[in-house]
């Protein structure tokens, strides 16, 4: 017979096992969402422009992350004012 507090203790790994595994699975989920997103844009003709102040996305930034929807400034003043404009968060995603 095994003891409660070694059963607890797997039932809390196991708890902690699902809900990181659901946790990538969101993060891919959100990752597949923001490159469909890209490809749209791609496809529209509008790839490459802040959806914020409407400039030019640098290149450097979107060869780094081909998804950004915002500039480096709109980004650090969503960010800074706690506004999301998208739906994946890229901090989680490395």
């Amino acid at each position: 017979m095994r003891n409660d507090s070694v059963v607890s203790v797997e039932d809390g790994t196991d708890a902690f096992d699902r809900q990181f595994a659901l946790n990538i699975i969101s993060s891919e989920n959100d990752a597949l969402f923001e490159i469909d997103e890209a490809l749209r844009r791609l496809d529209g003709g509008t790839y490459g422009g802040c959806e914020e102040c409407g400039c030019i996305i640098d290149v450097p930034r979107l060869a780094a992350l081909p998804f950004v929807r915002m500039c480096i400034k709109c980004q650090s003043e969503a960010e800074k004012t706690n506004r999301r404009y998208h739906h994946f968060d890229v901090r989680r995603s490395y």
